[in-house]
């Protein structure tokens, strides 16, 4: 138990010298194997997740069906995965018995067996499954997910098999707490508009070889036979945990709307003389050139904005840009869907302001007033205007007010280049303000200073 007990200086630490000292320390046999000390790492999570299923909260419940009783039954289906390992025994089967005795207040959810059957045991991947939805995401070259195991990649190509391209390679499944690794053999492919495959071979003994082979026969295939294997034998995105597959699937349709797009621009592009003879001669263009002229102009205009986002600062040829794409779209009677380019600008203006609250400086403030106007002038509404009338608040109470406070004081001498910068910062705030559409009784001390303390011409 004193071995059970001091695993947590394992789980807080798990460095390889810290785990050897623990084998040192409480293994009967300090020299064994790579196998036997798995075992006793397995062990010990198995105690781990035994205590986990008892965490107290899950079981002081309004109802079993709640996110805690269900977070529970998880920690005891994880503690019996590890038992397994040493026992033939059917704990899975008595666990879910226990829980039959148990209901939920709500109906629907039904037993407690049947909680464990639907939200529990359900959720639960095999590592084939898990081998293959990493292969899938290193083939659309996204962040790898997080599952309990880690994934390493070996000997990675690309090849074309049957007019496919095949990204085939060893994966190792590591399971980092029980110290062990699980070798496979994949083949993963791109076969349709919105469907991807993974097949899958476990290495015995961690060779290779023979899973290697198996994967070879697929050279030999034609693009039909192919296609039909990867849909039969492989692992599809279909098969993906929930949220995995929502990952993959947005992945994949992002490319086929990036060459939607591309097929959309260009036929936009080709059609705006015909725009222009019929803005011309007040004609209303086809429902189908209308819709693809408001996607192509609303898809520019969204990524003008996110030009001026990424850049970090205010640019006011990018700037012009946009604002040409909506003069055009109110030429051709188009509406512009704003609603993508007003969250990035959105977040880019609580950037300047976030700035602002530690460092106010004249150029960062001419440069937020520049954008705030800009995107007034462009009709964006704010989903986060709470988040900027804060900041600004924020700027106001710790920045402008103590600065007014300085400039009103009889011991400052206001004729320096300090009192002409503090001076020109006061009014900068005071117009940020004004271009926020803050009213002026909400930005009294501003209101009062800039009144008795007008800026020279052209200062700000």
């Amino acid at each position: 138990w004193e071995a059970r007990d001091n695993y947590i200086s394992i789980i807080r630490n798990p460095s390889a010298e810290n785990r050897t000292d623990f084998i040192k320390k409480y293994a009967v046999d300090e020299s064994g194997n790579q196998e036997t000390n798995s075992k006793i790492w397995a062990l010990l999570e198995m105690q781990k997740y035994g205590m986990f299923m008892f965490t107290s909260c899950g079981w002081f419940f309004s109802d079993l069906a709640g996110v805690e009783p269900v977070q529970n039954m998880r920690y005891a289906l994880k503690a019996i995965e590890y038992a397994n390992i040493f026992s033939d025994e059917e704990l899975e089967g008595r666990l879910i018995h226990g829980l039959e005795e148990a209901h939920s207040n709500d109906g629907k959810s039904g037993s407690g067996g049947d909680i464990f059957r639907r939200d529990v045991k359900s959720k639960v991947y095999s590592n084939d499954k898990i081998a293959a939805c990493f292969a899938m995401f290193k083939l659309y070259n996204l962040s790898l997910p997080q599952f309990s195991v880690d994934a390493e990649f070996e000997n990675l190509n690309i090849d074309p098999i049957a007019g496919i391209n095949v990204l085939r390679g060893i994966l190792n499944l590591k399971d980092t707490a029980i110290d062990t690794t699980i070798k496979y053999v994949f083949l993963v492919a791109h076969i349709s508009d919105r469907e991807a495959s993974c097949i899958v071979y476990k290495c015995e003994d961690g060779n290779a070889c023979e899973s290697l082979r198996l994967i070879a026969k697929y050279e030999e295939m034609t693009n039909e036979q192919l296609i039909g294997k990867l849909k039969s034998d492989g692992f599809l995105v279909r098969d993906m945990p929930a949220e995995q597959r929502g990952v993959l699937l947005d992945c994949i349709l992002a490319s086929r709307l990036a060459e939607v797009e591309q097929a959309f621009s260009k036929k936009y592009d080709n059609l705006e003389p015909l725009l222009e003879i019929l803005s011309e001669n007040e004609i209303e263009p086809p429902k189908v050139i209308e819709v693809s002229a408001e996607f192509v102009l609303s898809r520019r205009f969204t990524d003008i904005c996110k030009e001026i986002a990424k850049k970090g600062v205010w640019n006011d040829d990018v700037a012009t840009d946009a604002m040409r794409i909506l003069e055009k779209a109110e030429k051709y009677n188009l509406k512009i869907d704003r609603d993508a380019a007003a969250t990035v600008m959105a977040e880019f203006v609580l950037s300047y302001l976030d700035r602002l609250t530690r460092d106010l400086q004249s150029s960062l403030l001419e440069e937020v007033i520049h954008l705030v106007v800009f995107c007034k002038n462009t009709g964006f509404f704010f989903e986060n205007g709470g988040k900027i009338e804060n900041r600004y608040w924020y700027i106001i109470r710790n920045k402008a007010v103590p600065l007014i406070n300085k400039l009103n004081s009889s011991e400052f001498e206001n004729s320096t280049p300090e009192a002409e910068l503090g001076h020109k910062l006061v009014h900068l705030v005071y117009t940020l303000g004004r271009a926020l559409n803050f009213s002026e009784q909400h930005m009294t001390k501003l209101v009062e200073y800039t009144k008795h303390s007008e800026p020279d011409e052209g200062e700000i």
